[in-house]
C-alpha cells in the first residue's frame, strides 16, 4: 500500500423512538495498480482525477472521477496528502 485516507459512512437509525446517527470509519487505500474503498476497487487506469471539496467545518468530500462515474467519500480530515500520492502515481 502506498497511501491511505479515512472516510466516513453515516447511517441513521431509530432507537426507542429517537433518531440516532452512527459514523463508521473506513479507509481509501492506494496501491500500485488500484484504489480500494471497502468492497469497491478501481484500477489505476480507470481513475481520471481525484478532487476534494470542503462542505462544512467538520466534513468534506473526496471525489474519485473514474471511467465508471464519480464516486464520493465523506471525509473529516483534509485528504491533500492522499490526493498528492494519487496524482504522483497517475503521473499528473
Amino acid at each position: 500500500m502506498i497511501s491511505s485516507h479515512p472516510y466516513i459512512h453515516i447511517t441513521k437509525k431509530i432507537k426507542h423512538n429517537r433518531q440516532e446517527y452512527e459514523e463508521l470509519e473506513y479507509q481509501l487505500e492506494l496501491y500500485e495498480d488500484k484504489i480500494v474503498a471497502g468492497a469497491e476497487q478501481f484500477a489505476i487506469k480507470a481513475v481520471l482525477d481525484v478532487s476534494y471539496r470542503i462542505t462544512t467545518k467538520s466534513y468534506g468530500f473526496l471525489y474519485l472521477h473514474t471511467t465508471k462515474g464519480v464516486f464520493s467519500y465523506l471525509v473529516k480530515e483534509n485528504p491533500q496528502l492522499f490526493i498528492r500520492h494519487c496524482k504522483e502515481k497517475l503521473n499528473w
